[in-house]
């Protein structure tokens, strides 16, 4: 496993044992089950048409203070306006500093479906998702064996939940599509690197079958990158470039 996974994961597993110990998992799978997720799929997959996943995070391992002021609500609001068909929302509070409180208020404070994008590897995460109004999990390949990968991927489907299976290689891909993964991410940015190369999206999706749905990740920041995407992939997930600057939403999202 990549050092980087092995630095964040170790935080996230301290802090995963202190929710544990404070709302058993019991308790967490009732507050799941009240829970009505959208469906994110629907929202994201148009025949023809290449729809926007749009991020909320504060910070990034490669760019720790991306924007450390962020309101969620009033950034997914904005996303929203500006046409975007979901949102990913980082929940990691170390690296990322984000929380699952972020989840809970954009969930409920606008209508577009969301997708939990952390480091997730224990069942327990996954009823933790459903209950604070995730509508996808993010399940990254790199850190999971096929065992895992394979019970978290039927823990969604039974919860009701999209995962997201994110790939960076062949490798990758041929464990995801084993587990039977219906939708696929394919992130550009090397979890050993942290370098982004954005041909690595146009190598890998077009070995994943048209059945699946399929998703780009990472490093997409002007409208001239998506036009090789149309036809490989039905959605796009940017984050970056669109905190960085806000002037750039409907600019990519309108394309």
């Amino acid at each position: 496993m990549p050092d980087i996974l092995k630095a964040i994961l170790g935080k996230v597993e301290r802090r995963l044992r202190a929710r544990k110990r404070r709302f058993p998992e019991a308790l967490v799978a009732r507050w799941a089950a009240i829970e009505n997720p959208k469906s994110f799929v629907r929202a994201i997959r148009h025949r023809g048409r290449l729809s926007v996943i749009a991020e909320i995070k504060r910070g990034s391992p490669s760019s720790p203070h991306l924007n450390l002021r962020l309101d969620p609500l009033d950034c997914a609001r904005r996303y929203q306006s500006a046409g975007a068909s979901a949102l990913s929302v980082l929940t990691e509070e170390d690296y990322f500093r984000g929380s699952l409180v972020d989840l809970r208020i954009v969930a409920s404070g606008v209508s577009l479906p969301a997708l939990r994008k952390d480091f997730i590897f224990d069942p327990y995460q996954v009823y933790e998702s459903r209950a604070a109004g995730a509508s996808a999990i993010l399940l990254i390949v790199r850190m999971l064996s096929r065992r895992c990968l394979l019970s978290l991927h039927r823990l969604a489907f039974k919860l009701n939940l999209s995962p997201l299976v994110e790939v960076h290689d062949e490798r990758d891909l041929e464990q995801a599509l084993s587990v039977g993964a219906r939708m696929i991410g394919v992130n550009n940015r090397d979890l050993s690197t942290l370098k982004t190369d954005l041909g690595v999206a146009r190598r890998i999706l077009p070995l994943i079958p048209k059945s699946c749905v399929r998703v780009a990740e990472s490093g997409y920041s002007r409208p001239a990158e998506l036009r090789d995407l149309r036809g490989m992939a039905d959605a796009v997930l940017i984050g970056t470039a669109f905190l960085k600057t806000q002037q750039k939403i409907t600019q990519l999202i309108a394309r």
